[in-house]
């Protein structure tokens, strides 16, 4: 079972790590050649307040299987000489390969990352008058290709003095981003001096494309829109796979069997999804209620009253399938059941026959809402089970996702 590192809150993981480096002769037009790649390169989302477990990490699944093989970054860069033999000056071409990134950000996480490339050590003294070193890299062309990023956003307070003083960005803490999807285009530059340029001239390539195209695609990925456009995605199967259908071999009927196919599994995920959602709620609002009105101060007096303990969401360790699914239901409709029986035979009657109903009255929420817990609990795992029969590829973005419940 996972655990979540207990020294720190932010965790950075690279895998077969690979660096190729070929050198060549004085003469001739190229200088060196360095090819960098890396496997796997993830950011584990250690924050005891968030129950998300993955920051970022390579798109599992979604639709698009994994070459085999594959490295998540690949940078080559080489080194020409333009006058060979005669000067040594040497520029460079650079070429970066990015696998498409999936981002679960948590409002906690990012501040913390925020805070860790902001630190600055005031141990350290400062020299002004040291002069910074030049830099003479030139790039005779960079090309990045295309960068796919899917991301979930959960926001959990808004800086009112930061929107306040101007800063437009704290906008999207009023928003909860489910999947929202942002495709940057391949970027070609040429005849650039320098390191911090090269990033300039990049951040001017993107930003008006993403504010002329992405902006959609992001606002699209709101919770609640999301639900929306999945849907309207499943309509507009039904009309366009039986046309594209008909112009690739006539087969119009297959076209729209195709078509409602794609749409019934659109309907059903999004229901199951609403359906889970609103069960998952009750039941947190259930224990909720429960734990108020059963608190006990001999517990509170033992324990720590449930702080400091991790976080752990209800869509943690989801079943594989309905059957699994079924199981699980089964069984939390069992252990909520006999607690519930346990805590009504455990009143002593005798108190009651003392006039002592505090006890039987101290039993009946318990006895009331344990049932019901188990109900929702039970339907919640009942539909992710469903669901993720019906689109596997869901089980494993969920394992990215959430933090494991520990043993």
């Amino acid at each position: 079972m996972l655990t979540r590192s207990q020294s720190s809150c932010i965790e950075f993981r690279a895998t077969n790590i690979s660096l190729e480096l070929d050198q060549y002769l004085p003469h001739e037009q190229y200088a060196s050649r360095l090819v960098f790649q890396i496997r796997d390169f993830e950011i584990i989302d250690n924050v005891p307040t968030s129950v998300w477990r993955k920051f970022m990490g390579h798109m599992r699944a979604d639709g698009q299987p994994r070459e085999t093989k594959s490295s998540m970054l690949r940078i080559e860069m080489l080194n020409v000489r333009p006058s060979p033999g005669t000067s040594p000056a040497e520029e460079m071409r650079l070429k970066v390969q990015l696998l498409p990134l999936r981002f679960y950000i948590d409002q906690d996480a990012l501040s913390c990352l925020l805070k860790f490339f902001s630190f600055e050590d005031d141990t350290v003294p400062k020299n002004p008058g040291r002069s910074k070193t030049e830099d003479n890299t030139f790039f005779q062309w960079v090309q990045i290709e295309p960068i796919q990023v899917k991301l979930d956003y959960k926001p959990k307070h808004v800086d009112y003095s930061q929107l306040k003083d101007g800063k437009l960005t704290e906008i999207m803490n009023f928003f909860h981003l489910d999947g929202a999807e942002l495709m940057l285009e391949r970027v070609r530059l040429h005849g650039i001096k320098g390191w911090v340029k090269l990033v300039e001239n990049l951040v001017r390539e993107w930003l008006p494309h993403i504010q002329k195209t992405q902006v959609p695609r992001v606002i699209s990925g709101v919770s609640g829109v999301r639900t929306l456009v999945n849907l309207g995605a499943g309509i507009a199967d039904l009309f366009t796979m039986p046309i594209e259908q008909y112009k690739k071999d006539g087969r119009i009927l297959r076209g729209i069997q195709k078509g409602t196919r794609a749409f019934a599994k659109a309907a059903t995920l999004e229901t199951i999804k609403l359906t889970t959602q609103l069960a998952v709620g009750t039941q947190v609002l259930l224990e909720h209620a429960d734990d108020i009105l059963s608190s006990d101060k001999d517990d509170q007096a033992s324990g720590d009253g449930g702080m400091g303990r991790e976080a752990v969401s209800k869509y943690s360790d989801q079943p594989k399938d309905v059957r699994e699914g079924v199981g699980l239901a089964y069984r939390s409709l069992s252990r909520n059941l006999g607690t519930a029986a346990k805590t009504i035979m455990s009143v002593p009657t005798n108190m009651y026959d003392r006039g002592g109903s505090q006890a039987v009255i101290r039993a009946v929420p318990s006895a009331v809402l344990k049932p019901m817990i188990g109900a929702t609990e039970a339907v919640s795992k009942t539909l992710i089970g469903l669901q993720n029969t019906i689109d596997p590829d869901k089980r494993l973005q969920m394992e990215d996702k959430y933090v494991a419940c520990a043993d």
